[in-house]
This record gives C-alpha cells, structure tokens and sequence, in this order.
C-alpha cells in the first residue's frame, strides 16, 4: 500500500518548506525528516526523479510514497536518460515508452551499457510504441509526461488511463512537465489537480 496522506501534504512542502511562493528559486527544507518515505523531483542530485533542465528547480516536488512500491512511467522517453536516473533509487520497476525507432534504439543501447555501482533498480524497460496506444500497468504509478504528444494524441493517452483506473482502481500520479495542454489533464475527470510549481502540474488519481 501507498503512504495514506495524499498530495495535499506535497503541496505544502512545496510552498512552506522546499520552495518560495513564487517558485523560483531552490530553498531546502533542513527540518525534513529524511525517514519519510517520499519520491523527491527536480534537479537535486539526490532527486528520485531528476530532470537536468535550468528551468527546473533543485527540488520541484515530493510525492509521499515508498519508491520500492512505484512504477515509473516515462511517456515520451527518447534516449532513456531520465530512466537511468530513475534507476539509482529502488523503484518498483521503470518503464519507458517511445515511438521513435531510431530514438528507441538509442535507448536500448543506453540501458545496455550503463554501468553504475550506485544503480538500485534493475528493472527497466524501454518499449518502442505509440503512447496513444500504450496499456497501462494495473499497479501503483508516476507517469512523467515532458509534453510529450500534440493535444488529441495527449487526450488519447488519457482516456486509456481513465479506462485502466476504472477497471484497476489504484493511487496514480500524474507529473506534467511544461504543461502548455494543462486543459487536457484538467478535463479527465480520473485526475484531479493537487500541485504545482513554475513548469511543473501535479495530478493524482481521484478513484481511491
């Protein structure tokens, strides 16, 4: 099972504790108490999700939840590089989904060489497939979208997530980078809002 206490706790760790209201600039919490289990975003090296983007903030998001029970879901996950971060923390399992062949391949390579002494999860896939037409997995979920589908296609992805939460109801987060279709996720009525910083949306599933 998830940590019980939703995204609402995340929400006020981003505005009280992480970040300053206006979300522009790193601030750290020293009073966190590092025995939370929590998934850390942004750009902070010790990140469960890190995203190497200046645009990004050190520490974007917190998500309460044990990272051994999630599932990463990149859409969109070109050559792999944010599943190879991912890979240093001990998710469940990490899961990537790119339509591109030649990006794809490139994943693939990647995954094959990469060799770190610090890499925790080893259970990582890269899947060469059309997001829109991607079944997603009945467990426990990130899914990290860096818009990564035109508008119909991004609603496409959606309605089969909403499909996959009324048939296995379960806790879903939805991480949306650069959310110019913000209207596309504020519309699917699975999801609710619960945070957000300067570039970043936050969704959760509203089925449990």
């Amino acid at each position: 099972m998830l940590a019980s206490t939703d995204l609402e706790t995340a929400q006020s760790l981003l505005s009280q504790a992480y970040l300053p209201s206006t979300f522009t600039s790193p601030v750290r919490a020293p009073s966190l108490d590092v025995r939370l289990n929590v998934i850390k975003i942004g750009r902070d090296q010790k990140s469960h999700l890190r995203v190497e983007d200046d645009s990004v903030s050190r520490m974007h998001a917190v998500i309460e939840a044990k990272p051994e029970e999630i599932q990463i879901i990149d859409l969109g996950s070109g050559k792999g590089r944010t599943l190879l971060m991912a890979s240093e923390y001990p998710f469940r399992r990490i899961l990537g989904v790119e339509l591109l062949p030649s990006l794809h391949e490139i994943a693939l390579e990647n995954l094959k060489k990469y060799s770190s002494q610090t890499q925790r999860c080893f259970a990582i896939e890269s899947l060469c497939e059309d997001a829109r037409c991607f079944q997603f997995p009945p467990e426990p979920a990130v899914v990290y979208l860096f818009n990564p589908l035109p508008e119909e296609g991004l609603a496409t992805a959606m309605r089969n997530l909403e499909s996959s939460l009324r048939e296995h109801p379960r806790e879903v987060y939805v991480l949306y980078q650069n959310p110019v279709l913000r209207h596309v996720l504020d519309s699917t009525a699975s999801l609710r809002y619960v945070a957000s910083a300067q570039y970043y949306l936050l969704y959760k599933s509203n089925c449990t």
